[in-house]
């Protein structure tokens, strides 16, 4: 797959395309925005195709921080802490797959 990355000031801009597939993905502070145009052959799979990006996105916006620190065993948090230390909330992107039709 071909991907072309834009940085831009307030929204990140990836392009993608392979054979069967072309589209975008466009990236601010508070949300992803996926369009994607299916072929023939891919346009089949459009709900599994989208039912899995879902599914990866959610996975790798809940996995902890690699540098995250994990509190000792037995010692509690301050109630102010504890709440701070709270994931934010669960965010799903939900792609905009189209097919394309022939």
């Amino acid at each position: 797959m071909e991907c072309t990355y834009e940085e831009g000031e307030k929204e990140d801009l990836l392009t993608f395309t392979r054979s069967g597939v072309k589209g975008t993905l466009l990236v601010d502070a508070h949300q992803f925005e996926m369009k994607a145009q299916l072929g023939f052959l891919f346009g089949a799979f459009k709900d599994r195709i989208e039912a899995e990006i879902g599914e990866q996105l959610d996975a790798l916006l809940n996995a902890p921080h690699p540098g995250a620190r994990k509190p000792a065993a037995g010692k509690k948090k301050p109630a102010a802490e504890a709440d701070a230390a709270k994931p934010a909330p669960k965010t799903t992107a939900k792609p905009a797959a189209k097919a394309r039709k022939a």
